[in-house]
């Protein structure tokens, strides 16, 4: 009888410890399954652009209004209400929404 209950013990533990090792491994999403996750983000959010006060003369010069300090490439934060600007340069990476 000790036999038998260790037995099923050991089963037991050796099952659960398998399927806890079985959905603790990372599941690594393929090329192209990462290609279509992207597609399908691409276009949410919100369109990014420059915020800047055009002159009478140009469309490409003019005075910019900065977006927030922590705007980088890859973050879009809204224009400052503020009238912080600074002369339009091309080059710049802040970017704003729209």
């Amino acid at each position: 009888m000790k036999i038998t209950i260790a037995f099923v013990a050991v089963m037991v533990l050796s099952f659960t410890g398998y399927n806890v090792y079985k959905t603790q491994k990372a599941i690594q999403l393929s090329d192209v399954a990462m290609a279509n996750v992207e597609a399908l983000a691409d276009g949410e959010g919100t369109n990014a652009g420059y915020c800047y006060l055009e002159d009478t003369w140009s469309t490409k010069r003019g005075y910019k209004y900065f977006c927030d300090s922590k705007t980088d490439k890859n973050t879009i934060y809204p224009c400052p209400s503020s009238m912080e600007s600074g002369w339009y340069d091309d080059n710049k990476q802040d970017r704003c929404t729209k």
